[in-house]
């Protein structure tokens, strides 16, 4: 058995590799995704106290800013994705 509970004669490489890559998966999205929305407002919040400018209209900047992010993220994964699903079907 190892640490996640399985027997390692049930388990492939292949199959460890999936789940390896779920679990980076799900990082990025539980850790980055609101890590990053907090940092965009917090700069955004910054920037308005040290230059004076309307903090609403920075924190709405920070919102486009997270949501131009997160579809980047999206087509970043899918492009991953179509290279791998491309890769396997050539082998």
């Amino acid at each position: 058995m190892n640490e996640n509970g399985l027997d390692k004669k049930s388990v492939s490489e292949t199959d460890e590799g999936v789940i390896k890559k779920r679990l980076l998966l799900s990082t990025f999205v539980i850790i980055i995704f609101p890590g990053a929305f907090i940092f965009f407002v917090i700069c955004a919040i910054l920037i308005s106290k040290f230059t004076g400018l309307n903090q609403d209209k920075l924190v709405i900047g920070a919102m486009a800013a997270f949501i131009a992010f997160t579809f980047l993220s999206i087509v970043i994964f899918s492009y991953l994705k179509f290279r791998e699903l491309r890769k396997n079907s050539n082998d």
